[in-house]
């Protein structure tokens, strides 16, 4: 059960689950522009390069989604959303951190994600931890519902 997320049902849940995730945050709450008010780079990232970035994201918050749970599963968070949540916010954080650590001590490049750590700091951390918060949330309701 640790690789939860590798079986096609639960795999097709977490499909529904990003791009419900992402609707919301991303395009009707617009929290990255709220949190980061890197309007250009959100507008670039999401919308001028849609395709890319939905695809580089669907496997990138899977990942993040895959080692969040497998540690909820290791340290026993059985019922308790909150602690799961907690734990996927925490988790996506620190993977964000180790990125953003990486691209900050790095001269600022044209790659999206230098530019992107260089101008919105950690935010961009935060704002990882509230995306995959919300994804996990919204598949943790659809393993329970459906």
């Amino acid at each position: 059960m640790k690789f939860e997320l590798l079986q096609f049902d639960n795999f097709i849940k977490y499909l529904y689950a990003f791009f419900i995730g992402t609707f919301i945050i991303v395009y009707l709450l617009k929290i990255p522009n709220l949190l980061t008010e890197a309007d250009d780079l959100i507008k670039e990232y999401y919308y001028d390069n849609f395709i890319q970035s939905t695809l580089l994201d669907t496997i990138l918050i899977f990942i993040y989604l895959v080692i969040g749970i497998y540690i909820i599963n290791k340290i026993n968070i059985n019922h308790n959303l909150i602690y799961k949540i907690f734990t996927i916010f925490i988790t996506s954080f620190l993977i964000s951190f180790i990125f953003y650590i990486i691209f900050i001590n790095k001269p600022k490049s044209d790659l999206f994600f230098s530019r992107w750590f260089h101008k919105v700091g950690i935010k961009a951390c935060i704002y990882d931890g509230i995306i995959l918060s919300t994804v996990y949330f919204i598949y943790n309701y659809l393993q329970k519902n459906i």
